[in-house]
């Protein structure tokens, strides 16, 4: 089996903390120093998803997320050019605005449908036709693609919007845009009613992943785990199934033939990672130690696994089965990667 695990948010959160919380993993430490580094080139989830397909777009674009979710949430309505009109709240302070996603903030079907009937005639006096088919996730079908590029959700949540907001020949409208969109939401009845529930106000959408349906090649993988919308719908548009998550490296190899290409996407760490949820992230790190590189480890000793990329946070490795015996690879450990850590 040639093996390869994307498992985003592995090297921890980004913001600093103590290597009290760094967990014990000598298995993954050795897979780290014994593997070939073949990028150190740190790219989005959707775009690293769209890469393992073939699809990834040119610089400048937008991974065409929208197109690939609204198949899956929309059972395969409308072909065309969409992009991501997601609710978000916006929490301004002195120096920054700070983004929190649907989710985060618990946003429910009825308020959904309620503040999406607000904004609507404003997006469609512009030519987008607005469909909300689950609280988080909205869309925005286009005429044309605009000439702008966005950045992915995930990569804004609880941080600072600035040096995110949509760049390109059209931006100019599109910031005009989300103006008038804030406005429509800041007077919202909904918005009023949630905070007398002590809920965040929904204040404002995030435009991302613009573009139209990709052309995945998804037959380059004999079987496809993961659990990610995206991830699943390039696989259902290249016309290969995706299959849940294994319990562990054991199961995966008990259904592989020899010489399968086979794709694991595993998402414990990446929420985590994302929210600064140190000892979440640790507890997943632990886990992955136990049921996965452990024994991998020893699947690659004997020659089960023929090849093991690793992708995760900027870093994709190749470990062959003689990696393990290059003793004079040292130095890369998950307390040397991880971007957060801090000696105490």
């Amino acid at each position: 089996m040639h093996l390869t695990l994307y498992i985003p948010g592995l090297f921890g959160p980004k913001a600093r903390f103590s290597n009290e919380y760094l967990p014990a993993v000598p298995t993954l430490n050795r897979l780290l120093s014994r593997g070939k580094i073949l990028s150190a080139t740190e790219r989005s989830f959707h775009f690293t998803l769209a890469r393992l397909f073939g699809c990834a777009p040119p610089p400048g674009q937008d991974v065409p997320v929208a197109a690939v979710t609204h198949q899956l949430d929309a059972a395969g309505v409308g072909q065309g050019t969409w992009m991501r009109a997601d609710p978000v709240y916006l929490r301004a302070d002195r120096r920054s605005v700070i983004l929190l996603d649907a989710e985060t903030v618990r946003l429910e079907t009825r308020d959904a449908l309620a503040l999406a009937a607000e904004v609507k005639p404003l997006l469609e006096s512009q030519g987008h036709q607005l469909e909300v088919p689950c609280p988080e996730r909205w869309y925005l079908r286009m005429q044309s693609a605009p000439q702008i590029s966005t950045t992915e959700l995930e990569q804004v949540v609880g941080r600072d919007i600035a040096s995110a907001m949509p760049a390109g020949p059209d931006s100019a409208s599109w910031r005009r845009l989300l103006n008038e969109i804030q406005m429509v939401l800041h007077q919202s009845p909904v918005n009023i009613d949630r905070e007398s529930r002590g809920l965040a106000p929904i204040n404002s959408l995030w435009f991302w992943g613009c573009g139209s349906t990709p052309t995945p090649d998804a037959r380059r993988w004999a079987t496809i785990h993961g659990a990610d919308l995206f991830l699943r719908g390039l696989a259902e548009i290249g016309g290969t199934a995706c299959l849940p998550i294994p319990s562990g490296a054991n199961e995966c190899l008990a259904n592989a033939e020899r010489e399968d290409r086979v794709l694991v996407v595993m998402e414990s760490c990446r929420r985590a990672a994302a929210h600064q949820e140190v000892e979440i992230w640790n507890a997943a790190v632990r886990e992955l130690e136990q049921r996965w590189f452990l024994p991998l480890a020893k699947a690659l000793q004997i020659g089960a696994v023929r090849s093991l990329s690793l992708i995760t946070d900027g870093l994709e490795m190749e470990i062959a089965p003689l990696s393990l015996f290059c003793f004079w690879r040292r130095g890369r450990t998950l307390a040397q990667l991880a971007p957060g850590v801090t000696t105490v």
